[in-house]
């Protein structure tokens, strides 16, 4: 191993140098101390924040981050062309915040599918307030954003009241206004999330339930499918990555589950690999800003596209 980094290596982290620069046969040791002593306790943080309620959960989580990590520590020494890692720890608090989204994507849908509506109540009303604050989201009311955090003193449990529309707001304000300042969003999250996946277990029927149970359902939505494979690629892309719900959650993703189209499919309909669509796939739906950037158009380009797209399908639909 050269004893000089390239360009883009050497203005990572200075945590990672002893690793990178590393003569093959002591790296694994770098590795591993960068492992035990910067990693883990970030991801071990991250997680069991983001699973409170779920702790059962923490030690599967982490030891998928840890591998994803150790994967991806091979290709910095061998890729030259490696984009450079400003802040490790930041680094590493990203990839466990996208494992516990995919374990939430995947075992909590409806947790996960009302932490997208929180969201979207939370950026969407200008009496609510989200930021990232180095240790996590905080949320709560705008106006009492600068008081100390109050995350302790949440309840265990709370009396519920509505999760979607202008009922989710109400519960929102309530439970912000009796905190009394900013307060986790998972959290909140978890609170309001309690008994939501256990009924559908217990046999409720959830969109992805009905559209699979439902001949009609399933019908009109291999028809809608087949219309959008036949939309102009851009319009596709514009509509596919920022899909969303009425009330703003995210509704890719549910399309593999209803037997409509694989992952594999999607990805051929968005013009990308499966491997790209995975590295996303965590973070839909996407800003307009960001497909913008991957079309190499404007933000009201986008918006113009997806436009289009839905009053296309809306005649079509309508024939």
């Amino acid at each position: 191993m050269p004893s000089s980094l390239a360009p883009a290596k050497s203005s990572s982290d200075p945590v990672l140098r002893p690793f990178l620069e590393a003569d093959d046969a002591v790296a694994e040791q770098h590795r591993d101390a960068l492992m035990q002593d910067e990693a883990l306790p970030v991801i071990r943080a991250v997680v069991t924040a983001r699973f409170r309620r779920e702790r059962h959960e923490v030690d599967d989580v982490c030891n998928d981050v840890v591998v994803s990590l150790l994967r991806h520590f091979d290709d910095l020494r061998g890729d030259e062309t490696a984009a450079p890692i400003a802040s490790f720890r930041s680094y590493v608090a990203m990839a466990a915040h996208r494992a516990c989204d995919a374990r939430l994507r995947e075992r909590y849908p409806e947790r996960h599918r009302l932490r997208n509506r929180i969201r979207y109540v939370l950026t969407h009303r200008a009496e609510f307030f989200l930021h990232e604050d180095g240790r996590g989201w905080r949320c709560g009311l705008a106006r009492q954003r600068m008081r100390a955090d109050a995350t302790d003193r949440l309840p265990a449990h709370a009396h519920r009241g509505g999760l979607h529309g202008e009922e989710l707001v109400a519960t929102l304000t309530r439970l912000f206004r009796d905190a009394g300042g900013p307060v986790d969003l998972d959290a909140v999250v978890s609170l309001l999330a309690q008994g939501l996946d256990e009924r559908v277990e217990s046999g409720e029927q959830t969109v992805r339930g009905e559209a699979a149970d439902s001949v009609e359902q399933q019908s009109h939505l291999r028809r809608l499918w087949q219309e959008l494979l036949l939309l102009p690629q851009p319009q596709r892309v514009a509509l596919l990555l920022n899909l969303r719900g009425g009330e703003g959650e995210e509704l890719l993703s549910l399309v593999p589950h209803t037997g409509i189209a694989s992952a594999h499919e999607i990805a051929t309909a968005l013009a990308m690999s499966a491997e790209d669509l995975a590295a996303i796939w965590n973070e839909l739906p996407l800003p307009d800003a960001r497909i913008a950037a991957m079309l190499g158009l404007t933000r009201q380009q986008v918006i113009n596209l997806r436009k289009s797209a839905r009053e296309r399908l809306g005649r079509r639909l309508r024939v």
